[in-house]
């Protein structure tokens, strides 16, 4: 049983998650760049900052490599995404 976790974050996912407000999906949602913000501030008061050396080349999706290298270095036992790139990757 899982008692307690860490959320983990790089200075490339806040890039990838600011980015959002640019998408169209996200304008038709009314999602700004202000919320996101917002959010942020949220998330990263919650979450450990990582600073990723690793690099990893794996994967169907090079876009995904840093988010591999993050697991990595914070030592993660799990990785939870929705990608599908990452999510073939298994164990």
């Amino acid at each position: 049983m899982l008692d307690r976790f860490d959320i983990c974050y790089s200075d490339t996912v806040i890039e990838e998650v600011t980015a959002l407000s640019e998408i169209p999906y996200f304008q038709k949602k009314k999602i700004t760049a202000q919320t996101i913000e917002k959010f942020l501030d949220g998330f990263r008061a919650y979450s450990i900052k990582i600073v990723v050396t690793s690099k990893v080349k794996f994967g169907r999706d090079r876009n995904d490599y840093y988010m591999l290298g993050l697991a990595r270095d914070a030592r993660a036992k799990y990785l939870i995404t929705g990608d599908p790139d990452l999510l073939e990757i298994g164990n």
